[in-house]
Order: C-alpha cells, then structure tokens, then sequence
C-alpha cells in the first residue's frame, strides 16, 4: 500500500466523524459570527435566506472533504463577523451613512504577488 492509499483511506474513516465536527447549520454559524464580533444580534436578516440556500448547496452538492468544510465554515463566519461589525460602526457612528460617494472604486481580479513582487521595480520601469 503506497502513503497516497494510506492518506485516502485515513481521510474516508475521518470523514463521517468530521462531518459531525465541522457542522455548516446557519444557526450554529450565526452563534460563532456573534461571538466572534462580540455582537448580540444582527439587525438586518434580509441575507438569511440566502445564507441558507449557501449552506444546503455547499452539504448537498460540493461534495467537500473535511478540510474544505473547514474553509468554508471559517470563511462564512469571518464575514458573518465582519458584518456584525459593520452594523456596529453604523450604530456608532450615523454620520457615516450620510458620507457621499461620488465614484466608488471597484477592484477586480485576481490578488498581485505583493509587496514583494515589486522588488526589482526601479531596475525594470513598467513592469510592476
């Protein structure tokens, strides 16, 4: 048996459990945004409804292992977080609301290789 079978097979005896482990219920999801932000509630729950068609999607059709239950769990809460986080600071602060945006600046594609990737910029002009 090669240590790729023995990976395999060790990965399919954890996956049951691990399911269990790495639970993807929007209420258990919620709970750990909540904590995470130290935030008792969400004021606007107009995105619930699609948080639970995510949700059902990503048991039902993605097919994850564990590992990409774990990406998915940490990434919703993180942003469930940041949501949070954001209706604090509208709270707390109003006036933001009020701030014009005359021309937002939308950032498409893909992450740059930064700051190092830029290194040898003064040597080669245009290239970064």
């Amino acid at each position: 048996m090669t240590l790729l079978q023995i990976i395999r097979r060790g990965a399919r005896l954890i996956e049951g459990p691990a399911r269990r482990l790495v639970t993807l219920e929007p209420d258990t999801l919620l709970a750990s945004g909540r904590r995470r932000a130290e935030e008792h509630d969400f004021e606007d729950t107009t995105f619930f409804e699609a948080l639970h068609r995510l949700l059902h999607a990503l048991v039902t059709e993605a097919r994850l292992n564990l590992l990409g239950r774990i990406v998915a769990r940490e990434s919703i809460v993180s942003h469930l977080a940041n949501r949070l986080r954001l209706e604090q600071d509208r709270r707390r602060y109003p006036e933001i609301a009020a701030q014009p945006i005359s021309r937002p600046i939308v950032i498409t594609g893909l992450p740059g290789p930064g700051p190092g990737g830029c290194a040898g910029a003064s040597t080669r002009p245009g290239r970064c």
